[in-house]
């Protein structure tokens, strides 16, 4: 018997500010022993539900019932509730921890689990250890391309282009029709200065249904790098228009906008716009 929620949607549904999951694949199922009890699972969904209330609460719980014999499920329900006071780097421990357990179930699981430390990993700003947590977990499943776009998106977090580029070419060459690959590869280019590549990557996204807010934002920046300046401001004035004023990619069009009205070069450096 499963003690976990099958799926990251059920558990969103639940308790939407502690998805970690940066790519698409299932929520960490941790599998309990095949002999689980009913009242395991209750506790499990017990915990999970005060979550949302009272994260401080259900860690307590978490603890409680851990020490009552929870197992791995009382231990994952602590790293959620440690997610959700944005306590990052103790739920990524925590995750880690889980993941070596005997009782976290199957190498799909475990997988599941590490790629959970690795999102909360990116969450504490700490790139180098979600690499790590994303590659281990790519061990139990290698090839898994949503391991593999997640590691990517990591890469460009550190400013580690040739490896995102590596990670990037193969996702694309395993699924060519993601075009949140090609947007990820497009900005990539950019910033490894390919502008060339960078443009192609991005017509890319928009023709295979890459989400065309951050795409826009992305090839604003590119045609502005390539002297399209009224390109460029066609792409950030759509996505101003399109994404709600405290979106991050409304707040940095308009920003971009002001500096091309000033005559100032965008400040993109430290920009790490990761919208999905």
């Amino acid at each position: 018997m499963k003690l976990y929620p099958n799926s990251l949607r059920g558990l969103c549904a639940t308790v939407p500010r502690t998805c970690l999951f940066l790519g698409s694949f299932l929520l960490a199922g941790l599998a309990g022993a095949a002999s689980a009890s009913t009242a395991q699972a209750q506790s499990y969904s017990g915990c999970i539900a005060v979550i949302a209330e009272d994260a401080d609460a259900s860690y307590d719980v978490a603890l409680e019932w851990y020490a009552q014999g929870g197992g791995a499920g009382a231990l994952h329900c602590a790293a959620l509730a440690l997610t959700e006071l944005k306590l990052y780097d103790g739920a990524a421990t925590r995750f880690e921890e889980i993941a070596t357990r005997p009782d976290a179930g199957s190498e799909i699981e475990r997988a599941q689990i590490l790629a959970q430390a690795g999102n909360a990993w990116v969450l504490a700003g700490k790139p180098t250890q979600a690499i790590a947590a994303f590659s281990n977990a790519m061990a139990y499943l290698p090839g898994d391309i949503a391991l593999q776009l997640s590691r990517a998106r990591t890469h460009l977090i550190a400013d580690n282009h040739p490896a995102a580029l590596s990670d990037l070419d193969a996702v694309i060459a395993k699924r060519p029709f993601w075009g949140e690959a090609y947007l990820l590869r497009g900005r990539s280019h950019r910033l490894s200065g390919k502008l060339r590549f960078a443009t192609a990557d991005l017509e890319a996204a928009l023709e295979k249904g890459a989400s065309i807010v951050p795409t826009r934002l992305e090839r604003g920046l590119v045609r502005q790098a390539l002297g399209d300046i009224e390109g460029a401001r066609d792409d950030w004035i759509y996505v101003q228009g399109a994404a709600a004023p405290a979106d991050p990619a409304a707040v940095a069009a308009r920003s971009y906008l002001a500096q091309m009205d000033v005559n100032v070069e965008p400040e993109v450096g430290p920009l790490k716009f990761f919208p999905f």
